[in-house]
C-alpha cells in the first residue's frame, strides 16, 4: 500500500483521519470528502500530495497550521 497513488474514501461516513495515511508518499490525489471528520491531525502536513485534496463537506472545526506545508498541491477544497 505504501506506493498507493490515488485513494477516495468519500461518503464513508469517516469521523477521523488515520495518521497511517501520512506514510502514503507517493499519493497524487486524497478524497476524504463526504465524511465526519472533525480534526485534521498535524502530522497531515507531512503528506506529498501531488495533485488534489478533498475534505469539502466534513465538519472540520480545526485545520493545522502544518496544511501550509502541502506545497506541490494543485487543487484543494
Amino acid at each position: 500500500l505504501i506506493n498507493l497513488e490515488i485513494l477516495y474514501l468519500t461518503f464513508n461516513q469517516i469521523e477521523s483521519i488515520p495518521i497511517e495515511i501520512t506514510k502514503l508518499i507517493y499519493l497524487k490525489s486524497l478524497r476524504l470528502n463526504n465524511n465526519k471528520i472533525k480534526i485534521i491531525p498535524l502530522e497531515f502536513g507531512n503528506l506529498i500530495i501531488r495533485n488534489e485534496l478533498r475534505l469539502n463537506h466534513n465538519q472540520i472545526e480545526f485545520i493545522p497550521f502544518t496544511i501550509i506545508n502541502l506545497t506541490n498541491l494543485k487543487e484543494l477544497n
